[in-house]
């Protein structure tokens, strides 16, 4: 909730100004981005799980009065999207900020693990027997 608080806070008027960057690839959903500003704004306003209070305020804001999409969302859909858009803000700040995301974890086959510097892995083999390898050797 504080960087949505900070990312309402950097503009003087969030409603029109709030900039969300999106993927390429989310140029066919069927957000508009005043909803997701309004979704942002009332979450930094109300406070993180007030959903039912912020699908009130969606029917009584009269710029969404003829968007039937926004206005039949569910209080459960409402918190959906706010976690979405916190993906995307957090995404936003680390680029501003110049870090890289994290590098994905590396997955081992039947759900084994990874740790630490020398490798040493759990795995669970195709006849359910479970062995610990570590580099090339491996303890049954």
């Amino acid at each position: 909730m504080a960087l949505v608080r900070k990312e309402v806070a950097r503009y003087k008027k969030p409603l029109q100004e709030l900039a969300v960057e999106y993927k390429k690839t989310a140029e066919k959903r069927p957000w508009t981005a005043e909803a997701d500003r309004f979704i942002l704004c009332s979450a930094a306003a109300l406070g993180y799980g007030k959903w039912k209070e912020m699908r009130s305020l969606v029917h009584q804001s009269w710029p969404f009065q003829l968007d039937w999409f926004f206005l039949s969302r569910t209080p459960l859909e409402l918190k959906v999207r706010f976690k979405s858009l916190v993906r995307i803000l957090e995404r936003q700040e680390r680029e501003r900020e110049g870090r890289v995301a994290r590098p994905p974890q590396k997955k081992v086959p039947y759900g084994g693990y990874v740790r630490g510097p020398y490798h040493i892995t759990k795995v669970k083999s195709s006849d359910n027997t479970t062995r610990v390898k570590s580099g090339d050797a491996a303890v049954p």
